[in-house]
């Protein structure tokens, strides 16, 4: 997510480029889709339901976030992602100068194209529905649902993906206070 679309009204895609730009939580982000297998996209959905939704994720809620984006994330995103890294090497039979004009373009349809899963995501989830929850219990809410994710998709036990968590949560609840 290294620029801003238009985010008009869509709240999630804006809660994310937020919380996104935000000291460490790319890195941590990243660290969990690369290591891990995490969706940005998920991990972000869980704080941002903690922030403005229902607060705790219920495991069917995961499930259905998780089912909802899979094909989209397996046919477009991941192999446009892939293109894109590849595109970071140096290769002997492109010019360095075409190569790095064609990855930012690459680049701009991967952001589009994990706009779109937002926009799936952000239907799973009615905002507003805090009730003015205070910053400590969203913080809660938002540990437990990325505790939820890696628990669904088996990463629960490895201390990096916990850590990873943490400073996403921190990032997310703690800064935007300050």
């Amino acid at each position: 997510m290294p620029s801003k679309p238009n985010s008009g009204d869509r709240p999630f895609w804006t809660f994310s480029l937020d919380v996104y730009a935000r000291p460490g939580i790319t890195d941590a982000c990243l660290s969990l889709q690369d290591q891990y297998g995490c969706d940005v996209n998920i991990l972000l959905f869980c704080c941002w339901a903690a922030s403005v939704g229902t607060g705790h994720l219920d495991d069917p809620t995961l499930e259905d976030a998780i089912a909802s984006v899979k094909q989209w994330q397996a046919e477009v995103i991941k192999p446009v992602r892939a293109i894109r890294r590849r595109l970071e090497a140096e290769l002997a039979y492109v010019d360095p100068k075409t190569a790095a004009k064609l990855r930012a373009e690459i680049g701009a349809a991967e952001l589009q194209a994990e706009s779109v899963e937002q926009d799936i995501l952000e239907k799973l989830i009615v905002p507003g529905a805090s009730g003015g929850r205070g910053c400590a219990v969203q913080l809660e809410n938002a540990q437990h649902n990325l505790l939820a994710y890696l628990k669904l998709i088996g990463t629960e036990r490895k201390n990096e993906a916990l850590d990873a968590i943490s400073t996403i949560v921190d990032g997310c609840f703690t800064s935007a206070e300050s």
